[in-house]
């Protein structure tokens, strides 16, 4: 491996990176995706979000990522992006999402944040599109209950 200086072409912070069918895709603030190419200072892709890209995560199939507004975007080429407004399709469902970070892999999702209130939450996604939030709250040895 050797290491090399490039321009991503950008002015906006680069929050995440991920390797996804051999390109280099990087995340940005105000939703912009910067795809490396060998020469020159790349593929850029401004993509109509609220947040800001704070995670990327190149599952098998798919390249995900997440916003610090509540959504998740994914492709499965790198340049056309689905965005999933989770605040917004499951008000009622869920509290408000600010998330974190996400990880993909080929058969599942996981997504971490913080709720309105600022506790955290975690969601996972297998087989599907039906998002669970994991339970934080656990019994210790003298069998009280706590929070994660």
């Amino acid at each position: 491996w050797s290491l090399r200086t490039a321009d991503s072409g950008t002015a906006r912070n680069i929050n995440s990176i991920a390797c996804f069918k051999g390109k280099i895709i990087a995340g940005a603030d105000d939703g912009e995706i910067i795809i490396a190419e060998e020469k020159g200072p790349g593929i850029k892709i401004k993509l109509p979000l609220k947040g800001n890209i704070v995670s990327l995560s190149a599952g098998a199939p798919e390249c995900y990522g997440v916003t610090d507004k509540g959504e998740i975007i994914h492709s499965a080429d790198g340049i056309t992006w689905d965005i999933l407004d989770f605040n917004q399709v499951y008000s009622g469902y869920y509290k408000q999402c600010f998330f974190k970070r996400i990880l993909a892999s080929e058969n599942s999702i996981v997504v971490t944040g913080v709720r309105d209130d600022g506790s955290p939450v975690p969601l996972f996604l297998a087989y599907g599109n039906a998002w669970t939030e994991w339970n934080l709250f656990y019994t210790d040895d003298e069998g009280a209950p706590g929070f994660l």
